[in-house]
């Protein structure tokens, strides 16, 4: 089933989450449905994605970079959460207005005033959680070289080809064997894509609503 699902490009919907999701994981699809019905109130595909990926392969080191608000953040967290186990870690180097990325593009996404970086995170999901504010450039490799290896990395932080290079290339190594690496946005950039065709990798494409994520299993 992993075979003929794995290549699917773009045009995922939420309807095709529990087969995808199942081949991933090994879990039934009816058990992957059932994390869907978890949601609430009901999620977009990408929220989705992220929620029944940890819900289904019980990561035990999950790395995020890039926070913000903490939506993500918090999604992770519930699953783990559910779990029973795991622990995640986040990088995000917070502004507070808009700001430029190494490329030159204008990114105009900032915390609001008076607010701290994963604000959206309550705290009875916070004991599962380790945030680090910093530049993902040097804080990335610290926390890698203090982690036995990653189950699960995601790529939300600045979307820039060279600094999402950067990202994938730091973190591969340590993903484990079968870990799974998510990124956000692949198309704000080429990096993912050439990133996998580096590596003779074969990924999927989940298109949102703003933005496309990508997701690719390590052999």
């Amino acid at each position: 089933m992993l075979d003929a699902l794995w290549p699917i490009r773009e045009g995922l919907s939420q309807l095709s989450l529990p087969a995808v999701i199942s081949g991933l994981s090994g879990q039934p699809t009816k058990k992957v449905r059932g994390y869907l019905r978890e949601l609430w109130p009901p999620a977009g595909t990408s929220t989705a994605f992220l929620y029944c990926v940890t819900r289904a392969m019980t990561p035990q080191v999950i790395v995020e970079t890039g926070v913000h608000s903490g939506g993500s953040s918090r999604v992770i967290l519930d699953a783990v959460h559910r779990n029973g186990t795991g622990h995640l870690y986040s990088i995000d180097l917070p502004f507070h207005a808009p700001w430029t990325t190494s490329d030159g593009r204008r990114d105009a996404t900032h915390l609001p005033a008076g607010l701290s970086t994963g604000y959206l995170v309550p705290e009875f999901l916070r004991s599962a959680w380790t945030l680090i504010e910093g530049d993902a450039k040097v804080e990335l490799p610290s926390l890698l070289a203090r982690l036995p290896n990653v189950d699960v990395f995601f790529h939300d932080s600045e979307h820039s080809f060279q600094h999402q290079m950067f990202e994938y290339t730091a973190v591969w190594p340590h993903l484990r064997q079968d870990g799974l690496l998510i990124s956000d946005d692949t198309n704000w950039s080429d990096a993912f894509d050439a990133f996998c065709r580096e590596k003779d990798l074969h990924p999927l494409k989940l298109r949102t609503a703003h933005s496309v994520y990508g997701a690719v299993r390590k052999p």
